[in-house]
């Protein structure tokens, strides 16, 4: 029989998912006289005394289900291949070149012939039989059998599983789960290896001296080290996988897999200095070696078998002197490179008396090697912090390079010539100059001129009392341009109401904002303004309130947010600029008054002598009659959120000439790629209300959706919760300073005090704003969109972004609109869908995408989802699904009955849904060949072991066994 971490290691061989991730390498450079004859017969001592290395797996009946045995092959072929002057590439080869582990053996060794006195000897064991310390054993033996000592026969090393103790299985239970969901400089964790790479980490002195400085060994420094970078990538806990040794005195010169891979975990808390955390964490290790005996996984049920126990791990081994070979030089390299990655990161050191040799080895389908080499960077930042003084506070400890600080703050934030502080009316002022005839604004059959609306805005203006605020609750007609303009000109703010708008928050707002006027229909204005020259001059300055507009608070309170001059028209600015607006654009005034995005549609072709296209109420929802005012009119450029796009889109828009711009909610990037088919250009636009509209744009390419780089004048920082500057590619909080940060909001300094906040890289007085939205760098200096921090909910344990499913959601081609919410601990997935669909489709679509505990539970398909006036999704009013899940019988017939009949015997349970994982009804390595093994009896089928990882499920069993009996 094999213990329970060789079992692990042979089902996840079977399932196809382990590449060489199991191999373990080593490489010994000979020059010297080498007796080739006289080394093979060494190698064979070595696998005679070992008789593990020899052995094959195979299935053995232990009762009713078939499981791996090791057993000694009848004879054991051993040879030992002799490949010249093929150093690199037989290297390559031998170590990604499969085990059977079927016939054994379970070592190799290749001889390769550099020259008449250079040799390279690789040699390639199996992890289910070797292990780190197993390598000293082999090369100390083969020394010895080489310089002509008789290896005596070792009695049977002792592999058998340690018992499961009540301290243990509380132990493990309290820190081992099926993932630890940690952010790094990537968030995909495959469960597939894939071909690895790795950096040297080239520790130097430093370690050691930074041990003796913080009271550590060098083992507990290292693992404190990689605890506080994943801290400082905002992790609040930290699990760190690490390698123990469960060797006793009897084992000691034995070869074999005396490993237990256990997780540490942690949840550094910033105020503690970098001693006084690794204290914390050598405490937490002298409690797992009490139990180190005991893989984890058999101690807590319910966990799937796993390539890696986390995104990362260390594994750090002392070694001895090297043995000597007679008449040759010998130089063992022992951290041989297997070129697979089993997770993202993974630390790898040798520790031995002449040099320590430290790799980092990562997956670069998950981590970039450019991203690789700024985390070995932000390692050795840490390590010499700590070795200068141990006393520093977790979060005071420099992370980011000088080189990678000013790609944060001066390469991707680019300093820009500061735009005139001007005023919305004044720009608008210098078109009426230029082209007094244009049409500005068409809305049915009403077309004003620029002359037009600046006589009409005008007269408005000289009624309006400068310093108030004033209500705008209009139709969608031309009105609305006037009003806005009209006060803008007379420096009374204006409030944007809309006229849907419930009658109690109408009130509530109303009286917050201490309106001195609200209108509410059409103007009815003469064309002349009355004492125009006594208005203008007032004098209207880039400080005043141009608007105040309210958002909705977390409280459930309304805020409203005061914008000056000064920001909008700097926006407006830099909003021309960036998307190159000229006088012969046409814009579809399509937004709401009272979401702020209407003002780039309704102001924004107005400073460029452009004119706007006013969208009357009765035709904003309905798709087909705006598609043909969309091509009635010419209309160049569009601006919608993602729901108004669908409805464009659904209505049968396709105009290749047309400047796209999207922005409000998140862009899914299906939705995207169908734009970018039916548009000339697709923008990306990103902004809260308190920083004024937009505050950066992307221009959106296939199969890629960012919110890009900042405006003009404007800056961003990706901040962690302590105010300092993350890495590239780690998430971070958004925070953007510059020329659109709000003044303040409405009678709210404490709330004001909180979220707008100095900016210490910016200019002296400067200010950013907290937007609460997360965000990371990608590689190339854009912003990827995350979601927001108070939009993570936990299931199990596992921290879930709820945007993220409904991305994924996004991605089958049967749904159009998609949200997720979390109801009584059970996540609801509302989907409208363009096509029948059922839920065991949209559940299928996602796991093959996301983590089992991202999955949500219910469905519930909707004709349309709730929208606020704003356009944007209304979760509050999405319905409470009928049933978080059914608990009644299932009636299972045929083959079905047959699964359900064995997982119910296995797992002793009476109720299973088809659809739930194996796993989390308590399954695990050993339930995965009992299941084969009594469907083999039952059925005469192999299921392919890869089956329990794709779809762990009856209905995945059944899908198999139904494709397993067709093939036959």
């Amino acid at each position: 029989m094999i213990n329970a971490t060789q079992h692990a290691i042979w089902i996840l061989e079977q399932s196809g998912r382990a590449g060489s991730a199991y191999h373990l390498p080593m490489r010994i450079a000979l020059r010297g006289p080498l007796d080739v004859h006289r080394f093979l017969a060494a190698c064979r001592s070595v696998v005679a005394r070992h008789r593990l290395l020899g052995c094959a797996i195979v299935e053995h009946r232990d009762g009713l289900a078939l499981v791996p045995a090791m057993v000694p092959p009848p004879v054991t072929h051993l040879d030992l291949s002799n490949r010249p002057n093929q150093a690199d590439r037989a290297v390559r080869h031998e170590i990604l070149r499969g085990f059977d582990l079927r016939t054994g053996p379970l070592i190799r060794f290749t001889l390769i012939t550099l020259g008449p006195s250079d040799h390279l000897l690789l040699v390639v064991a199996h992890h289910i039989v070797f292990d780190g310390h197993s390598k000293d054993v082999l090369v100390c033996d083969l020394a010895a059998a080489y310089n002509g000592d008789e290896l005596s026969a070792l009695s049977e090393p002792d592999l058998a599983n340690s018992p499961v103790t009540a301290a243990a299985a509380e132990f493990w239970q309290a820190r081992v789960r099926e993932s630890y969901d940690m952010a790094l400089p990537a968030l995909t964790w495959p469960d597939v290896v894939g071909l690895g790479e790795e950096l040297a980490l080239e520790l130097g002195g430093d370690l050691a001296a930074a041990a003796d400085a913080a009271g550590t060994t060098r083992f507990e420094l290292l693992l404190g080290l990689l605890h506080v970078l994943a801290f400082r990538y905002g992790n609040a806990e930290v699990a760190v996988a690490v390698d123990l040794s469960t060797r006793t005195s009897e084992s000691e010169n034995h070869i074999g897999l005396y490993v237990n891979e256990v997780p540490v975990v942690s949840q550094p808390a910033p105020e503690l200095t970098f001693q006084e955390f690794a204290q914390h964490l050598r405490a937490e290790l002298r409690e797992i070696y009490r139990f180190r005996d005991i893989p984890p996984a058999r101690a807590v049920g319910g966990l799937k078998p796993q390539l890696a126990l986390c995104p990362i791990s260390l594994s750090y081994r002392k070694r001895g002197a090297s043995p000597r070979f007679a008449g040759l030089e010998a130089e063992v390299d022992w951290a041989t490179f297997n070129h697979a990655a089993r997770n993202p990161l993974h630390v790898q050191v040798v520790d031995g008396p002449d040099r320590l040799e430290a790799v980092l080895r990562f997956n670069p389908g998950v981590i970039g090697s450019d991203d690789a080499k700024r985390l070995v960077g932000h390692l050795r930042s840490l390590l010499r912090a700590c070795r200068a003084n141990p006393q520093t506070r977790l979060n005071a400890l420099p992370l980011l390079s000088d080189e990678e600080r000013d790609l944060l703050l001066a390469r991707w934030n680019p300093p820009t010539e500061p735009y005139p502080e001007l005023t919305v009316p004044s720009l608008i002022e210098e078109q009426v100059r230029r082209t007094p005839d244009a049409v500005a604004v068409v809305a049915g059959d009403v077309r004003l001129t620029y002359a037009e609306l600046n006589a009409r805005a005008e007269h408005l203006a000289g009624g309006l009392r400068r310093g108030t605020v004033i209500g705008l609750r209009l139709p969608r007609t031309a009105d609305v341009v006037v009003a806005m303009l009209g006060a803008l000109k007379a420096g009374a703010a204006y409030l944007p109401l809309e006229p849907g708008l419930p009658r109690e928050r109408a009130e509530f707002i109303l009286a917050d904002s201490g309106a001195a006027a609200v209108l509410t229909s059409s103007l009815a204005l003469d064309s002349q303004p009355p004492n125009l020259a006594d208005r203008r001059a007032q004098g209207l300055r880039p400080g005043d309130p141009a608007y105040l507009l309210y958002t909705s608070g977390s409280t459930g309170r309304p805020k409203g947010v005061v914008v000056g001059h000064r920001q909008l028209a700097g926006f407006l600015m830099a909003m021309r600029d960036r998307l190159g607006c000229s006088s012969s654009d046409v814009w579809l005034g399509l937004t709401s008054l009272s979401f702020d995005i209407s003002m780039v549609e309704l102001l924004l072709p107005l400073i460029c002598g452009a004119r706007v296209v006013i969208v009357p109420d009765e035709v904003r929802t309905n798709g087909p009659a705006l598609a043909k005012l969309v091509q009635d009119n010419g209309v160049t450029h569009i601006q919608a959120t993602p729901s108004g796009w669908r409805v464009l889109l659904d209505g049968g828009f396709s105009d290749p000439s047309v400047v796209a711009i999207c922005g409000g909610e998140a862009l899914a990037p299906a939705l995207a790629d169908e734009l970018l088919q039916c548009t000339g250009t697709l923008f990306n636009a990103y902004g809260p209300t308190e920083t004024t509209i937009w505050s950066t744009v992307a221009e959106m390419r296939p199969g890629r959706v960012t919110i890009g780089r900042p405006l003009p004048g404007t800056r961003v920082y990706v901040l962690d919760e302590g105010g300092g500057l993350v890495p590239v590619g780690v998430p971070g909080e958004l925070c953007i300073a510059g020329i659109g940060v709000a003044d303040r909001y409405h009678e709210r300094p404490a709330l004001t005090a909180e979220r707008f906040t100095p900016d210490p890289n910016g200019p002296p007085g400067s200010r950013l704003y907290r937007t609460g939205d997360r965000v990371r760098w990608t590689p190339d200096g854009e912003l990827e969109f995350l979601g927001r921090t108070d939009c993570q909910v936990k299931i199990r344990g596992h921290r879930v972004e709820l945007g993220e499913i409904e991305s994924r959601l996004l991605d089958h081609a049967a749904v159009r609109h998609a949200a997720v919410d979390l109801r009584s601990d059970v996540l609801v997935a509302y989907c409208v869908t363009a096509q029948p669909v059922d839920d065991t489709d949209l559940r299928m679509h996602l796991s093959a995408l996301l983590p089992e505990p991202m999955v949500p539970g219910v469905y519930v398909l909707l004709d349309e989802l709730p929208l606020t006036p704003n356009g944007k999704i209304d979760r509050r009013g999405l319905p409470d699904p009928p049933t978080t899940r059914d608990l009644g019988p299932v009636e299972y017939t045929g083959v079905a009955a047959v699964v359900f009949a064995i997982w119910c015997d296995l797992l002793g349970l009476d109720d299973i849904r088809p659809d739930e994982s194996l796993f989390t009804l308590g399954g695990h390595s050993l339930t995965i060949m009992q299941i084969a093994s009594r469907l083999r009896d039952a059925l005469g089928v192999d299921i392919p072991i890869d089956v329990f990882f794709d779809d762990p499920t009856i209905n995945g069993m059944v899908q198999a066994v139904s494709h397993t009996q067709a093939a036959g």
